[in-house]
This record gives structure tokens, sequence and C-alpha cells, in this order.
């Protein structure tokens, strides 16, 4: 998977790996900018290969996961509202969560990190 926020990008010192958050969503904003997203960050090119291999999960939404060394795996797990579906959020989506699910059983690294905008629990709005 390209880490930059190009495939090829040169001079790009630290992977750029994005998640979707409410400004990218649009349910608190005035309009959904994930098209923008798509296209800033080359989400297409970068994750679209990874969905055949089973480490991407799109359409509509930003899942995926990326391991660093033997022991670690991160999961980017898009916590947005899913305006326009039948379901509250894109990992209720039955394809995303079972993307999910079976992300977090399978094989692989000895530590799995999800990770996402919103928090897991909060105080507030």
């Amino acid at each position: 998977m390209h880490r930059s926020t190009q495939p090829g990008t040169p001079g790009q010192p630290h992977p750029v790996l994005p998640t979707v958050g409410n400004h990218d969503a649009g349910y608190s904003e005035s309009s959904d900018d994930r098209d923008q997203l798509a296209d800033n960050m080359f989400l297409d090119e970068r994750f679209r290969p990874e969905v055949e291999t089973g480490s991407a999960s799109l359409g509509p939404g930003l899942f995926y996961r990326f391991q660093v060394g033997a022991n670690l795996e991160f999961i980017c797990i898009d916590t947005s509202i899913a305006s326009g579906m039948d379901v509250e959020h894109y990992f209720d989506d039955p394809a995303h969560r079972q993307w999910v699910e079976e992300t977090l059983r399978g094989d692989g690294a000895r530590w799995r990190v999800p990770f996402s905008h919103h928090p897991p629990f909060c105080a507030g709005p």
C-alpha cells in the first residue's frame, strides 16, 4: 500500500494514513466532503487494490488495515454517520461489519490497534 498522500510522491518523510471524520462526512457540516477527501488523498488509487487482498473495505466508508513489523497491526474504522443508508454508522453496514469482525479475529499480528476519528466513549455530543 502506498502510505503517502499520493502514490509515488517523492520526499514524503512519514506515512499519511487518513481516517474519516465529521468534517469529511457532512452530518455536522453544510456539505459532504467525501468526494473531496477521496480526490485529495487518492483513496481509490491507494486502497482499491487492498480490497482485493482483504486489507480494505470501501464504498461507502473507509476501512483498512496495515501491519508494522511482525507484531503490530493498525485497523482504520470509519465511525461516521452513514447518510443515505439504512444503518446509522458505516461500520453498521453488514459488509463492513463482517470485514471488521474477520479482521479482528484473523491470524496475523500479535497486537491489533483499531483507530478512528471519533472516540469510542464520550461524555458529550
